[in-house]
C-alpha cells in the first residue's frame, strides 16, 4: 500500500512542534506559498515577562519525500512571497526510506542567497520575451549534508531556527527586508540610453560630472530600470528629443594647490577638493580634472586650450594672508600674465605630487589686472597695519570691506611713512603772536583711528616744529619732528576707551608743556 507522504510529514511536523510547546498554524499551500506559520513560546531573561525578547515566529514548508535526490522545484510565486515576508522562512525536506517516521531531516533557511537567487529568476521569467508567469514557473532549491538536522526530535528543529535569528525577531527583520529591496540595484536603480552628435557632447557630459553646469542635447532617449543586470522588457519611458542636464557625481579628494612665479620662488597655497569624472574609457584627450575652492575654479585637461581657470572673490570673511594670497594670483594671471609652476599634492599622502605649467590667456571675464594691482597694495598695507596692532591672527574680512576701506587704509597707513616736509599744518590763534612765541617749538597731539574688520585701531602721533606766520592770526607749522606715541586696539568703542585716550593725549600734551613748547590743541581724528 503506497505511503501517502503529505499527510505522513504533516503529522510527523506537528509532533515535533508540539513537543516544544511551538503553536503550530497550517496555511493553503496554493493560496501563500508555505505550509504553516510557527509561534515559538516567550522565553523568560531572568527579569519580568513584559521585558522578554519578542517570540520568534516564522514561515515554514515541509516537503516530504522517498526520493534522494536532494532538490525540490518550488514555483517562483511561492518564492516571491518568502522575499518579501519580513518573517523568517525555512523549508523542511523530510527523507523518509518506507517507514511511518522519517529517517533524515534537512532545514534550509531561506536567506540571502536563495532571496538573491530567487528574485533573479523572478526577473528573468517576467523580463523575458515569453514573460512567463510565476505560478507556471519554479526555480529548483537543493539540500545537502550541511543541511542535515543532527537529531530528528522537535528540541533540535526548535535550536536550529533559532541559530539563525540570534538577534531577535525585529533586527533580523529589518535586515532581510532592507536586503530584499536592495540587491541587485548596487551599481544603480536604472539606466538612461540616448545618441549624441559629436565629441563636444560627450565633452559637455564630462564636464558636467564633475559639477560644471552643462546641458546636453540628446535624441533617441529611453528610460528604464535595471536589476541584476536584467533590464526591464518595456522601458519605462522613451522620447525622440531632449536635453540632458547631469548633476555632479564625480569622486573628490582634497589637495593642496602651490602656485610658484619660478620654479625655485616662494609660494602661494590654497587648500582644495579635486573632482575627476566617474566615465569610464574616456578619451585621452577628453579626460577633465576640476580643481575647486572658494576662490578659484580650475580645469585641467590634456588636449590643446583643454586648460581654463576661473577666478572668484567669493563674499566669505578670509584672513588678510589668504586674501593677499588670492589678489596674488589674480595680480599674476590676469596683469602680469606670468608663466606658473602649479603643484597638486595629496593632502593625505604628500609624497602623491603632479606638477604642471599653466599659461594664462585672458578673456573678459578677467579684464582688469591693473586694479588688482591696485587691490594687492591694498591688502599689503592692510596687513602692515595689523602686525603693527598685533590683530593680524584675529581680523576676518571680505575683499569687498577691504576694497570699501582702501581710502581708510592708505590715510592710515602714510601716518607711518610720511616725510616732515610731506606734511602741511595750519592752525589759526585767538590772537596775533608774539616774536617770543614765534621761537618756540610748537607742539600738537592727535589720535587717528581706522576701524577694520571690527577692530578699531587708534595711533597717537605727535607733530612739532617751529610756526610761520600766514597773515592776521593765520600760521603754519614747518614739522621737523613726528613722534608716534602709541597703539591702542579695541573691539568695543566705548566711554572708557575715549576717557582712556583723552587721558593719555592730556598727559603727553603737559609734558610738552613742561619741556617749554607751545601746544596747540590736541583732539582726535
Amino acid at each position: 500500500m503506497a505511503q501517502n507522504l503529505g499527510n505522513m510529514g504533516e503529522r510527523f511536523f506537528n509532533y515535533l512542534c508540539a513537543t516544544e510547546d511551538i503553536n503550530c498554524n497550517a496555511s493553503d499551500e496554493d493560496m501563500v506559498g508555505w505550509d504553516y506559520i510557527l509561534d515559538f513560546p516567550f522565553e523568560s531573561n531572568g527579569k519580568g515577562s513584559d521585558d522578554a525578547m519578542p517570540p520568534i515566529e516564522c514561515k515554514i514548508q515541509v516537503k516530504a519525500t522517498t526520493k534522494k535526490r536532494k532538490y525540490w522545484d518550488i514555483k517562483l510565486s511561492n518564492l516571491l512571497r518568502f522575499c518579501k515576508s519580513p518573517l523568517p522562512s525555512f523549508i523542511l525536506f523530510m527523507e523518509f526510506d518506507g517507514s511511518k517516521s522519517p529517517q533524515r531531516l534537512y532545514l534550509v533557511h531561506f536567506g540571502k542567497d536563495l532571496i538573491k537567487e530567487s528574485l533573479i529568476a523572478i526577473r528573468k521569467a517576467e523580463q523575458s520575451n515569453g514573460k512567463h508567469k510565476l505560478n507556471s514557473s519554479s526555480k529548483r532549491v537543493t539540500y545537502n549534508e550541511s543541511h542535515k538536522l543532527e537529531a530528528i526530535d522537535g528540541a533540535t528543529l526548535k535550536r536550529a531556527i533559532e541559530s539563525y535569528i540570534p538577534s531577535g525577531l525585529g533586527e533580523y527583520s529589518i535586515e532581510k527586508i532592507n536586503y530584499a529591496s536592495e540587491v541587485g540595484y548596487e551599481t544603480g536603480v536604472g539606466f538612461v540610453k540616448f545618441r549624441t552628435e559629436n565629441d563636444d557632447s560627450l565633452l559637455k557630459m564630462i564636464e558636467a560630472s564633475i559639477g560644471l553646469e552643462r546641458e546636453i542635447e540628446v535624441k533617441d532617449i529611453i528610460i528604464s530600470e535595471s536589476r541584476f543586470g536584467i533590464d526591464l522588457a518595456s522601458p519605462l519611458h522613451e522620447a525622440q528629443i531632449g536635453t540632458l542636464k547631469i548633476m555632479p557625481v564625480a569622486n573628490s579628494f582634497d589637495i593642496i594647490v602651490r602656485f610658484k612665479e619660478d620654479r625655485f620662488s616662494s609660494p602661494i597655497e590654497f587648500n582644495a577638493k579635486a573632482f575627476y569624472p566617474p566615465i569610464q574609457d574616456i578619451p585621452q584627450e577628453l579626460i577633465r580634472i576640476r580643481v575647486k575652492t572658494a576662490f578659484f575654479d580650475l580645469v585641467l585637461g590634456l588636449g590643446e586650450r583643454a586648460s581654463t581657470y576661473h577666478l572668484t572673490m567669493d563674499d566669505e570673511k578670509h584672513s588678510l594672508k589668504d586674501l593677499e594670497d588670492q589678489a596674488k594670483l589674480l595680480n599674476w594671471m590676469c596683469y602680469d600674465k606670468k608663466k606658473l609652476f602649479v603643484d597638486f599634492i595629496l593632502k593625505d599622502n604628500p609624497e602623491i605630487k603632479t606638477s604642471l605649467i599653466i599659461t594664462p590667456t585672458i578673456d573678459e571675464e578677467h579684464l582688469g589686472g591693473s586694479e588688482w594691482k591696485e587691490e594687492l597694495l591694498n591688502i599689503e598695507r592692510a596687513m602692515w597695519i595689523a602686525s603693527k596692532f598685533k590683530v593680524e591672527s584675529i581680523l576676518r574680512l571680505t575683499i569687498n570691506e577691504l576694497y570699501s576701506k582702501r581710502e581708510n587704509i592708505l590715510r592710515f597707513y602714510n601716518l607711518y611713512n610720511y616725510f616732515e616736509e610731506d606734511i602741511v599744518f595750519n592752525f589759526r590763534s585767538e590772537g596775533d603772536y608774539d616774536d617770543e612765541n614765534l621761537k618756540l617749538t610748537h607742539s600738537t597731539t592727535y589720535g587717528f583711528h581706522l576701524k577694520l574688520a571690527g577692530a578699531l585701531m587708534v595711533s597717537i602721533v605727535t607733530f612739532q616744529g617751529k610756526a610761520n606766520k600766514i597773515k592776521n592770526n593765520e600760521y603754519n607749522l614747518s614739522i621737523d619732528t613726528i613722534i608716534h606715541e602709541k597703539e591702542a586696539v579695541t573691539f568695543e568703542k566705548d566711554s572708557e576707551f575715549i576717557k582712556y585716550l583723552q587721558a593719555e593725549m592730556s598727559s603727553m600734551n603737559k609734558r610738552y608743556s613742561e619741556q617749554g613748547m607751545m601746544v596747540i590743541n590736541a583732539k582726535q581724528s
